[in-house]
């Protein structure tokens, strides 16, 4: 996965904050779908709430070891695991560029 890629929060997944996790809902049809809910720790919350479609995966890994004591091999094995994870799920897209 290269970190020069954008990606953006695909608008079929709606998110909520409970405490320190982020919850992923899919939603089909205008409705949730309740039996495939995500939940996402604190650091996949935390990538998860910077995929904006502008921020390139390189920037979302310098903000990763701005916010928390990691170096840069934790922070890139990390992101690339949620990211692909994500992808998984559909929970995100790639913005081309």
């Amino acid at each position: 996965m290269e970190l020069s890629k954008r990606y953006v929060r695909d608008e079929k997944m709606v998110s909520r904050r409970i405490g320190p996790e982020m919850i992923l809902v899919p939603v089909h049809r205008d409705v949730g779908d309740l039996d495939n809910v995500y939940s996402l720790n604190e650091t996949a919350s935390f990538i998860w709430s910077h995929l904006d479609g502008k921020k390139t995966l390189e920037q979302v890994r310098d903000l990763l070891l701005q916010e928390y004591d990691t170096d840069q091999g934790k922070a890139e094995d990390d992101l690339r695991r949620y990211i692909g994870q994500l992808l998984e799920i559909r929970g995100i897209r790639e913005i081309e560029s």
